[in-house]
Formats: structure tokens, C-alpha cells, sequence
């Protein structure tokens, strides 16, 4: 009796360890990862428009199905290099793509968007750099 008990628990541990993996699939298969990055500036108001409608894209599940957007901020200020290149033009956004090659990300500059697009609109925008 106590042989068949165990043929039962082995049989579901089994069970849910596929549920689990189903699920991990499911998240990595379905859904597209894109990392962006904006440069800004403290006290600038176009940079924090667009800041705060890419974390309603990356929290709204209507505008996220098919994204999980990953969102990273870079403060031009804390660096020459990126102040030097982007004191005038932020906020600047970039997506960041992997490359298979050597793992590292390729960042390429998107065009930036109007600061009257709506939230829905930056979302569909944004579909284009998948």
C-alpha cells in the first residue's frame, strides 16, 4: 500500500513541475522583451511627459500584451560623455536589441515622439521596433 502512495506523489510532483515550465514557456515565448533607454535631464518636463507614459505602457495590460518593456532611465548629468552628446536634444530614446554574437546590446536612437502623442499611440509606436 504504501509503494502505490508513492507512485502517486512521484506521479504529481511530475505534474507540477510541466505546469511550471508550461508557464515559463508561455512568458518567454509570447511575449516580446524590449529594453528601452531614455536620457534626461532633472527638471525637464518633456523627459518626465514621456517617462511617465512609457511606465503606463510597461503597467497598462491593454497596452502591454504583447511587450514586456523593460524601461532604462539614464540621467545625462552624471555623465560627460552622454551631457556632451545630449545636453540639448533629451529627452532621447534608444531600444536596446541583443545581438547573437557576442551577447552585448546594439542601441539604436528612435525617432522622438511628439510630446501630444497619446499613451496609445506611443504604445503603437512603439510595436515598430519589435
Amino acid at each position: 500500500m504504501g509503494h502505490d502512495f508513492r507512485e502517486k506523489l512521484a506521479g504529481t510532483q511530475i505534474t507540477l513541475a510541466f505546469s511550471y515550465v508550461t508557464k515559463v514557456n508561455y512568458n518567454l515565448y509570447y511575449r516580446n522583451i524590449m529594453k528601452l533607454i531614455l536620457y534626461s535631464k532633472p527638471g525637464c518636463h518633456l523627459c518626465e511627459g514621456l517617462q511617465e507614459k512609457l511606465e503606463q505602457i510597461a503597467t497598462t495590460p491593454d497596452l502591454n500584451s504583447d511587450i514586456n518593456l523593460q524601461i532604462e532611465l539614464r540621467d545625462i548629468t552624471t555623465h560627460d560623455d552622454w551631457y556632451q552628446a545630449y545636453e540639448y536634444e533629451v529627452p532621447v530614446l534608444f531600444v536596446a536589441q541583443d545581438t547573437e554574437n557576442n551577447g552585448n546590446a546594439v542601441e539604436r536612437m528612435i525617432s522622438r515622439p511628439s510630446p501630444r502623442a497619446t499613451v496609445k499611440q506611443l504604445a503603437q509606436m512603439l510595436q515598430k521596433y519589435l
